[in-house]
């Protein structure tokens, strides 16, 4: 699955990441907010149970619940 991948400064110089399918605009419900580009185009595995390096549980279920994956984020 190809997604488009943006971030989001948080406190302690720590970051949140939110994926969404590649060429989709972001959801409304964080339109909001300060998210960044991060990276356009990227492959994923959605069946992995976290993409580690962005800190995301279960980016392919997060995506398909709710067009949309975010890291540290309530999904179910």
């Amino acid at each position: 699955m190809r997604v488009d991948i943006f971030k989001r400064k948080e406190s302690d110089g720590f970051f949140s990441y939110l994926l969404v399918p590649e060429g989709k605009n972001l959801p409304g419900e964080v339109t909001n907010t300060d998210w960044a580009i991060e990276t356009r185009g990227i492959d994923i595995d959605p069946d992995k149970e976290k993409l580690e390096i962005y800190s995301i549980p279960c980016p392919g279920k997060q995506i398909r619940n709710k067009g949309y994956a975010i890291s540290n984020a309530s999904f179910v």
